[in-house]
Formats: structure tokens, sequence, C-alpha cells
């Protein structure tokens, strides 16, 4: 039952990378850094969430108006497509293939999902959503253990205001 809840989730949000791409990074990000499929048990775990999520944002900025690629023409993006240019070229003569390509195709994906974030990523308000996000699901999980932590080592007395 969670599997089709965590993919039903999924799911849901696809068209909203397709139809508004800059929201459909920020559902990337929540997939690639919190990994809800994990919290499945069967076929979900193996189900390609951040694939299907950033494929959903790819062809929602090339099918969008609103799609500005002036930006391609900065030097960290030209150079962010070179490094991938040389990764593909050094995976073509690797000693073993097969899991020079597996590697690629990982490298790949955070390579283009960061230029398309430069991309959509276009005022400060977008940026300061952008990491509000991520900084806000990072302190939860930050504090929540290390409250964790402390309530099991602080005597009983101190976690009551007594000394």
């Amino acid at each position: 039952m969670r599997d089709y809840l965590i993919i039903g989730v999924v799911l849901a949000s696809l068209p909203i990378g397709f139809f508004r791409p800059f929201y459909g990074l920020l559902v990337y990000a929540w997939i690639s850094y919190m990994y809800p499929h994990m919290l499945a048990w069967s076929f979900a775990q193996t189900f390609p969430v951040a694939k299907l999520s950033a494929l959903a944002v790819m062809t929602g900025f090339i099918v969008s108006p609103n799609g500005n690629l002036a930006a391609m023409a900065q030097k960290q993006n030209v150079a962010m497509l070179l490094l991938w240019c040389t990764f593909s070229i050094s995976t073509v003569f690797a000693i073993y293939p097969e899991d020079a390509w597996n590697k690629w195709q990982d490298a790949s994906k955070l390579i283009l999902m960061s230029v398309l974030a430069s991309l959509l990523l276009r005022n400060r308000r977008q940026i300061r959503q952008f990491m509000l996000g991520f900084l806000g699901i990072e302190r939860r999980l930050v504090w929540s253990r290390y409250r964790r932590t402390a309530d099991c080592v602080r005597p009983t007395a101190e976690r009551h205001g007594r000394k």
C-alpha cells in the first residue's frame, strides 16, 4: 500500500514539472534529497522516480515559451557541458564499459539538471525558494536527530528544566 501511495504522489507531481518547470525542479530536488521511494518496501524502491521527474522538467523547459537559453552562454554552464563531454569521451574508451555507462548516466543526470537549474532559477525569489526548501528539510532532519540523541543522553531532571 505504501508503494502505491509514494508512486502515486510522484506520478501526480510529474505534470507540475511539465507545465511549471520551476516547481518541477523543486519536486526533483525533493525526490533527490529525500529519497521518498526508499520508504517503500517493494517495487517503488527500484522505480526511477528521479529520472521521470527530471524528464518532466526537461520536457517542460523545452516546450514552455519562457525557456531562456541565453544563460547557456555563461562560463559556468559552458564549463559544466565541457565536463560532461569529457565524461562522455572517457566513457567511450573505458576499460570496463558496462560499469562506465552506468556511472555516466548518473553523472549526466547530475550535470544536466545542474545546468537546467541554472537556467530555471532566474531571480532572487526563486533562488530563495529553492534554497529554503532544501535548508528547511535539512534542518528538520538534523535537529530532529540532535534532539533524539540529546534526550537520550541528558538526565531526566535536565530535560524538565530542573537542576
